[in-house]
């Protein structure tokens, strides 16, 4: 009986210690992916960028919002800096 009793309460103590330090930890310190079965990667079709014709053009009110987010890398070295040097007109974003 003692035996059992020690067992139970070493159990609670354990499962006390660490949802205790779950709750104190810093929110982006450890990442933890306690997921089973993970979801498939996104699909994504990457092709360089080239100018070519409007296909299709879209108008609508109200403001786009993305279903997913995703993380794009891009090289600083801008086309419209080289033409700058070479003499070239700067296109104007806005």
């Amino acid at each position: 009986m003692w035996r059992a009793f020690m067992m139970i309460l070493a159990i609670a103590a354990v499962v006390a210690a660490v949802s205790a330090a779950n709750l104190l930890r810093e929110p982006g310190s450890v990442a933890l992916d306690w997921q089973l079965v993970k979801p498939l990667p996104v699909e994504v079709i990457v092709e360089a960028p080239a100018r070519g014709p409007i296909v299709q053009t879209v108008t609508a009110p109200g403001k786009v919002e993305s279903v997913e987010e995703a993380e794009i890398a891009y090289s600083a070295h801008r086309s419209g800096a080289r033409r700058e040097r070479q003499g070239g007109r700067r296109r104007q974003e806005g």
